[in-house]
């Protein structure tokens, strides 16, 4: 028995992998894409948009959202569980509402914001990240908002 459980184990690591690859890669080829229209689009130099790093960067994304989506199914989703099916039978409607609302309050604030993200455009070189600078400036970011 013990022959087959890491053949299957080997399985589910690659089978584990294959969605979010069929996420990350479409979507960089596409963000690869639309990086290089956009730069030309707004008459600013052309660079090589594709990069060595990123030959490394796509697959470890890869592999830590798989990681990542392990990790949640193995501890937060039975913790979730948990409360979701323990908190109604132990408190009123009102009292689950209430614990509702204070974590969607706690989700809100967990995001970052567009703000954080200006802060950390501005430790950008502008000379290298020239449409994240353009993104980021001033009036386009009042625009996004």
């Amino acid at each position: 028995m013990a022959d087959h459980a890491q053949p299957e184990a080997a399985e589910s690591v690659w089978a584990e992998m294959l969605e979010p690859a069929r996420a990350v890669f479409p979507l960089s080829a596409y963000l690869t894409l639309f990086t290089a229209f956009a730069l030309w689009q707004a008459g600013l130099p052309q660079v090589v948009v594709f990069k060595a790093e990123m030959l490394l960067g796509v697959p470890a994304v890869v592999v830590g959202l798989a990681l990542f989506k392990r990790g949640l199914r193995l501890g937060l989703m039975p913790l979730g569980e948990q409360l979701g099916s323990k908190l109604p039978s132990r408190m009123s409607s009102a009292g689950v509402s209430a614990i509702c609302f204070v974590l969607a309050i706690g989700l809100t604030f967990a995001e970052p914001a567009i703000g954080a993200l200006q802060e950390a455009a501005v430790l950008l070189d502008a000379r290298y990240h020239l449409l994240l600078a353009e993104m980021f400036s001033d009036q386009r970011c009042l625009f996004m908002l």
